[in-house]
């Protein structure tokens, strides 16, 4: 799952859109009433490498 994220934040950029209103739901779990609205937009190959070493280290620093 940890690679399956690794490469779909390498090759793209996230962004929530703006004014989005996020709330919860009433639940044991918490779940976003009408989820997450995002923009995705491909990155150039200079951004997904700056982005790749974070993710890498990320990865390395944590426990699981």
């Amino acid at each position: 799952m940890k690679m399956v994220a690794i490469a779909l934040l390498r090759n793209f950029k996230v962004e929530v859109v703006e004014g989005h209103h996020v709330s919860p739901t009433v639940s044991i779990i918490l779940h976003m009433k009408h989820g997450l609205k995002v923009n995705i937009t491909k990155r150039c190959v200079s951004d997904s490498n700056t982005v790749l070493s974070i993710i890498y280290w990320l990865c390395v620093l944590s426990p699981n």
